[in-house]
């Protein structure tokens, strides 16, 4: 009966390495975007967004709310492309979705509408859902039973 609930601990042990490997994976693949260095003052956003697209060699793609009459001032020096994209976006009110090497740019409603929010089904075999939901809350609040 004790081995039993060994196998079980190491069970959900195991899950959760690999859940860590998972996460550590992410954020090792974000490390190794491209670098931005980028300083401009009352520059368009338009043209900001283009020097990073040609900077950091990732496509950009803009929403018909991205427009020239906003102008940004941002200094940054050697930020992960991730991070640049997610102050300049920030900064004008709006949002961005990231798929492979592309980036779309648009207002939060627009990029729901567009682009929304994919579901992934995932049958567990050896763990119980409830017990894996927990485990998750810390990496996002969008996990349902």
């Amino acid at each position: 009966m004790k081995n039993k609930y060994i196998c079980i601990a190491s069970i959900k042990t195991s899950i959760l390495i690999i859940m860590l490997g998972f996460i550590f994976a992410q954020s090792k693949n974000q490390s190794t975007m491209p670098l931005i260095t980028i300083d401009a003052i009352d520059a368009d956003l338009p043209l900001v967004l283009s020097q990073i697209a040609e900077d950091s060699g990732y496509n950009i793609v803009t929403g018909p709310n991205v427009n020239n009459s906003e102008k940004i001032t941002i200094s940054l020096a050697d930020v992960p492309l991730d991070q640049a994209i997610d102050m300049v976006v920030r900064a004008s009110g709006l949002n961005y979705e990231m798929k492979g090497k592309s980036i779309l740019i648009a207002d939060k409603e627009k990029l729901d509408s567009d682009v929304g929010i994919t579901s992934h089904i995932i049958p567990l075999k050896y763990a119980n859902a409830e017990d894996v939901a927990l485990l998750l809350l810390n990496i996002t609040d969008k996990i349902t039973l």
